[in-house]
């Protein structure tokens, strides 16, 4: 869909992760026992998956969490490194399945009278079915709202750029914070020259 000219947004559903993660090509290491053997390569992939943690992964094969980043910058590593970046994937659908669950179901928490619990209740958060609503169906969400679900894509793809914009000015002018009024004049920024009150 194209929304201006020169800027295209892809509507696309992310890449499903594989079916089988450990399913690649380990990094070859030499034959040690405390090494990243190609079982403990799979092992970790596995549990960061299940997890999302890194040290977590790397503790449940007896390894460091520094050693697991030098493997996955080895030159060699493009098969364990895909399996990192795939376990990550697997790790966001879940987080996405947990907040479609808390938007659906809320959150239930205890009511406390006198000290004691005498009861419970479910709160329900409207700004994250909001944004599941905004992130996962923008046309239908948009005009239900009465806007243009274009512009609900159009602004996820310019935020970024527009966050990134005083340090971008911070550069192009050498400078190390935000540029000073007169150093953006060239660009037409500058304020007003103030005028002496008699």
């Amino acid at each position: 869909m194209t929304i201006h000219p020169h800027i295209a947004v892809d509507a696309s559903a992310p890449a499903e992760p594989p079916a089988d993660l450990t399913d690649f090509v380990p990094v070859p290491v030499s034959e040690r026992h405390d090494g990243w053997t190609p079982d403990k390569q799979r092992t970790f992939i596995e549990v960061l998956a299940d997890t999302g943690s890194v040290p977590a992964a790397a503790k449940a094969v007896g390894m460091g969490v520094e050693g697991a980043y030098r493997l996955r910058r080895r030159a060699d590593a493009a098969g364990f490194a895909e399996a990192w970046d795939a376990a990550y994937g697997m790790m966001t659908r879940r987080l996405t399945d947990a907040a479609f669950a808390r938007a659906i179901h809320g959150v239930t928490n205890p009511v406390y009278h006198a000290g004691e619990v005498v009861g419970e209740r479910v709160q329900y958060d409207e700004r994250l079915t909001r944004f599941l609503l905004e992130r996962h169906d923008p046309h239908g969400y948009g005009r239900l709202m009465g806007c243009d679900p274009r512009w609900v894509e159009a602004r996820d793809v310019l935020q970024p750029r527009i966050r990134k914009l005083p340090h971008l000015l911070a550069r192009l002018f050498g400078l190390a914070g935000d540029p000073r009024p007169e150093d953006a004049a060239p660009l037409g920024l500058a304020p007003p020259p103030k005028t002496r009150r008699r």
